[in-house]
Parts: structure tokens; sequence; C-alpha cells
């Protein structure tokens, strides 16, 4: 079977309005949320996620959407702390502001924490061997 990737192209440029040429800002919500929803209507025959879903994706990704303040759990509860507190508000206001950033790998994090010791400690030795060639290589 073949990939026809200009009807892929052109089936997701009438879906956006964008053309098949145009440059996308891969950082801008208003380019990506279209493209997204598009990919997955080609992909599927019509979009299986709901906006919601769409946009708790893009926000995870680091593109938020234009207009709402987007904030994490974390650093909504720190910002409540630095208040009551009544002092140091500036560093726990940047301190927060950081774990909003960090936020979206939060949950990647989680899910490599959860992986067997065994198959973590594989992966560490791979990634030392890999280093390590890099380095001899390097050299030459």
């Amino acid at each position: 079977m073949r990939n026809d990737t200009g009807a892929y192209v052109d089936h997701v440029s009438a879906l956006t309005g964008f053309g098949p040429d145009q440059l996308l800002d891969l950082h801008s919500y208003a380019h990506m949320a279209p493209l997204v929803r598009a990919i997955i209507t080609h992909e599927n025959g019509r979009c299986v996620y709901s906006q919601a879903v769409i946009d708790d994706g893009l926000f995870r990704a680091g593109v938020k959407p234009p207009g709402k303040v987007v904030t994490s759990k974390a650093a909504n509860v720190a910002k409540t702390a630095a208040v009551a507190g009544g002092g140091g508000i500036t560093l726990v206001g940047a301190v927060s502001d950081g774990l909003q950033q960090a936020a979206p790998a939060i949950p990647i994090i989680r899910d490599i924490a959860s992986l067997p010791w065994w198959l973590l400690a594989a992966g560490g030795a791979a990634a030392l061997i890999a280093v390590g060639v890099w380095l001899v290589l390097r050299r030459r």
C-alpha cells in the first residue's frame, strides 16, 4: 500500500484553511489546534477527541490557548501559600511559575519512575555505553 502524501496534504490543507506551502508556527495555538484536529480527522475519518482533550495535549506540549491562563494545581497551591504567608511573594511566585512551566513533564516523569528498576538500570547502562562510544568516535 502506498502512502499518498499529496492527498494527505491537500485534505489537511482543506480542513485547516492553511496553504500547502504555508509556514506554520508550531508554538502557536492558532496554528497547532486546527492542524492537530485536521490530522486526527484525516487519520480517523472524523475527529475522535474533544477540543478539551486536544487543548490538554497542546498544553502538555507547551502550546497554550491565547487569552486563557492555564495553571497547574502545584503552581496555584504555591501562590496561595505565598499570599497566606505574607512574605517572599516574589521568590515563591518565581518558583511557582517554574513549576507551572514544568507541569507538562510531570506525568512523563511519573511514568518513567514507575518502570521496573531493572529496565531503568538497563536504560542507564545503554546510555553510558552510547556516551562512551560517542566520546571515542569524537576523538578520531
